[in-house]
């Protein structure tokens, strides 16, 4: 039985506490405790494990990250969505590149669209315009240093 059948997140808690008990390092397991604690920091603590021991678990990293974010922890969710870019260049960096496109930092978002379409994943109509606008900016400002976006 699941705990969303039976309702008792108490005793999936147990549960899941027990089975860490025997395998510490089991990040589905603290990916699933994760997903039933109540309090913002013990499910950043639970997911923050899950991807240690499961560095390409999606769903533990976009858990993590919306936790983050819900607690206006910018900095903290940049730094692992960083993490998941290299961990997994396909869809790690496209996170990433969203995640700049959406704070403004459209340089670094589009060096970051195109490393994710070199690796064959980034959404093709927002890469190629992306592609374009680093294009002309850098025939725009040829006099400008060469920088790392990094």
């Amino acid at each position: 039985m699941t705990v969303r059948a039976t309702g008792d997140v108490t005793a999936a808690l147990r549960a899941y506490d027990a089975a860490l008990t025997l395998r510490p390092n089991d990040g589905l397991t603290h990916f699933s405790r994760g997903n039933v604690l109540r309090g913002a920091q013990e499910r950043i603590r639970a997911f923050r494990l899950a991807v240690r021991h499961l560095p390409d678990h999606h769903g533990a990293r976009t858990n993590l990250l919306s936790m983050l974010r819900s607690e206006q922890r910018t900095q903290e969710a940049t730094a692992v969505l960083r993490d998941w870019a290299r961990v997994d260049p396909e869809v790690g960096g496209r996170q990433l590149a969203d995640s700049l496109l959406g704070d403004g930092r459209k340089l670094e978002a589009a060096w970051h669209y195109q490393a994710a379409a070199r690796h064959r994943s980034a959404p093709s109509r927002v890469a190629a315009e992306w592609t374009r606008w680093v294009e002309a900016a850098a025939v725009a400002a040829p006099q400008r240093a060469h920088k790392c976006l990094r």
